[in-house]
C-alpha cells in the first residue's frame, strides 16, 4: 500500500498524482520509491530528492535500505551517493552495506547469495 495513504506525516506534495512517486515499505527494512516511468527523473527534483536523501541517512543508521525503482531499473540511495544498479532481474536482490574501506556500497546479487538474510537485502558487509 502507498505510504502516502498510510503514514500521517507524509506531506501533500508526496501525493502520487503530484509527485509521480509511490512510497512502499517492503520486507520490514526497505523503503522503495517507485517512480512513474513517464517521469523517470522526478525523484531527482526538489523537494523529493532532498527528502529521500535525508531518509536514506536515517535508514542506514538502522540497517535499512532506500531504493528508487523506475520500471525494472533500481537506484540504491546511500548516505553519501546514489548507485545506479541498472535492471534488477526477478531472481536478483539488492544488498547494501559497508565495504572493507569503510565506504557504503550496493550490489545486486542472486536471491540465493549467502549474504542475503531476512528474505532480502538488508545491509551486509560487502567485499
Amino acid at each position: 500500500m502507498c505510504g502516502y495513504l498510510v503514514w500521517d506525516a507524509v506531506p501533500d506534495h508526496w501525493h502520487p498524482a503530484k509527485s509521480r512517486i509511490v512510497i512502499v515499505s517492503e520486507l520490514g527494512f526497505r523503503v522503495n520509491f517507485t517512480v512513474d516511468p513517464g517521469s523517470p527523473g522526478r525523484w531527482h527534483e526538489a523537494p523529493w530528492f532532498n527528502e529521500i536523501k535525508a531518509l536514506s541517512v536515517l535508514a542506514f543508521q538502522e540497517n535499512r535500505q532506500v531504493l528508487i525503482t523506475i520500471g525494472n531499473k533500481v537506484v540504491a540511495m546511500l548516505p553519501d551517493r546514489d548507485v545506479d544498479l541498472g535492471a534488477v532481474a526477478e531472481d536478483e536482490i539488492v544488498i547494501t552495506g559497508r565495504r572493507p574501506d569503510g565506504t557504503w556500497g550496493a550490489a545486486k546479487v542472486h536471491k540465493d547469495d549467502p549474504r542475503v538474510t531476512h528474505g532480502g537485502g538488508a545491509t551486509v558487509p560487502l567485499h
